[in-house]
């Protein structure tokens, strides 16, 4: 109770003080100062509404009268950049974005080839018509308006990927890159379609790849052509690769039937780098090693080099050991 009173007289305390200030001749004077202040701002405000002012505003366009089978194939323009004069008060407005639309009527205009043009004076004329009486245009920054558009049945084409994907060192991109979708659906007049055999991403160039990516790319804006979507999923499979070491038989070709040939030693060493996922699959059944007859006869050596003949697209590194061996020749008995 007693905090509960304190708090209250020192209230009553400050509003005496207050109140006592508020009779004082300085404060009255402060008080007619003030007033006089107020009442000289509202007419410079009156003053300052009724004076016009230049501004550059955004006029916003609303097409209408768009067919439900027709889809713009370019982005059309969305405002229109003026420069205004008009009085102050609706100069608030356009500073606070309360601009009336332009309403493009689609019917209104030609049309040719899936193009529609609305020219500089066409546009002036309308820019005009959704001014205010009191507003005068000063510049417009818009030429004209162009307009791409098709039926909206569309065509399937497929998506070409425009890649440079380089693994880091030890590891290898397993397969091509994965592009889903893989085919888009393109509107644009039947004479650009006609000329379309694929759409191609935009370039996408990765390098010192240590795993499997996902990445989303854009694809390359044609003008006149409307792509969906507009971006595709790309997957890089990337794997390490891990040593595997296996022993070969040494097999031979172009021998004639009636000589057989024997190698020391007979078999090799054959050593490779394989994506880990892979390793349980690799054998010895994906690889050949042999000895070429022909180069017999061109070297005339008492060596004959070995010659990997078969093995997986996908290994990397390929070392057999040794690169050469001793051979001893026989005629077969007939």
């Amino acid at each position: 109770m007693g905090i509960k009173k304190s708090i209250s007289e020192r209230a009553r305390e400050v509003v005496k003080a207050l109140m006592r200030t508020m009779r004082s001749e300085k404060s009255k004077q402060l008080l007619i100062f003030l007033l006089f202040v107020a009442i000289s701002a509202m007419f410079w405000i009156l003053q300052s509404l009724n004076n016009k002012e230049e501004v550059a505003v955004n006029i916003p366009l609303n097409y209408t009268n768009v067919p439900r089978n027709i889809i713009f194939t370019n982005n059309p323009q969305q405002y229109v950049p003026v420069v205004v004069r008009d009085k102050g008060l609706n100069l608030i407005n356009y500073s606070l974005n309360r601009v009336r639309p332009i309403n493009v009527d689609f019917e209104k205009y030609d049309k040719e080839h899936g193009r529609m043009v609305i020219n500089h004076s066409q546009l002036l004329s309308i820019v005009h018509g959704s001014m205010s009486s009191s507003a005068e245009l000063v510049s417009m920054h818009a030429d004209s308006i162009l307009i791409t558009f098709a039926e909206r049945r569309g065509d399937m084409i497929r998506v070409r990927l425009d890649s440079d994907i380089t693994p880091a060192h030890n590891f290898i991109q397993t397969h091509e890159a994965y592009v889903s979708p893989n085919t888009v659906r393109i509107y644009a007049d039947s004479s650009i379609i006609k000329g379309l055999d694929f759409v191609e991403t935009e370039p996408l160039v990765l390098s010192d790849l240590r795993d499997t990516t996902v990445m989303t790319v854009k694809i390359k804006p044609i003008e006149g052509v409307k792509i969906v979507p507009d971006a595709v999923t790309v997957t890089i499979p990337v794997e390490e690769l891990i040593i595997k070491k296996m022993t070969l038989p040494i097999g031979t070709v172009n021998f004639p039937d009636y000589i057989s040939v024997i190698t020391f030693p007979a078999a090799a060493e054959v050593s490779c780098f394989v994506p880990l996922s892979m390793f349980p699959e690799v054998d010895t059944s994906d690889f050949r090693i042999v000895v070429d007859y022909m180069q017999l006869n061109k070297k005339r050596t008492n060596k004959l080099p070995l010659n990997l003949k078969r093995f997986p697209n996908y290994v990397r590194n390929i070392d057999v050991v040794p690169d050469s061996i001793e051979y001893i020749l026989e005629e077969k008995r007939r």
